[in-house]
């Protein structure tokens, strides 16, 4: 869920089995910018204490990188308690996630989210 065209597809389905219209707003804030396109992210990193004091001082002086911070809540939320192995499940329900083959780049799913958003928009829930 670290690259946006799978957190917005994500959050798709939770939209389909909660109908909570929160999920479809953030879902269509993705797909409707260019996150998609210039926000992938290779790897996950993780900060001891003074790296995430230096995260906290660079997200007051530079609100720009409050992105980053809505980003990861998302993503917490979504996870909702699932350890890694639940996690990895849920990934591999992607196609394209499922059908890369090792080495390879995973595929984009922008195409395929924004068609959903589009149906979910236009069925109000």
């Amino acid at each position: 869920m670290r690259n946006p065209d799978y957190l917005a597809d994500e959050l798709l389905n939770d939209y389909e089995s909660s109908g909570e219209a929160s999920l479809l707003d953030h879902a269509g804030a993705i797909l409707d910018s260019e996150e998609p396109e210039v926000r992938r992210y290779p790897m996950l990193h993780f900060l001891l204490e003074n790296g995430r004091k230096v995260a906290r001082e660079i997200e007051s002086e530079e609100p720009v990188f409050c992105y980053y911070v809505n980003r990861v809540q998302l993503v917490l939320a979504l996870a909702d308690g699932l350890g890694g192995s639940g996690l990895k499940e849920r990934r591999y329900l992607q196609r394209e996630y499922a059908e890369t083959a090792w080495g390879e780049r995973i595929g984009s799913v922008s195409a395929r989210a924004q068609e959903r958003l589009a149906v979910l928009r236009g069925s109000g829930g």
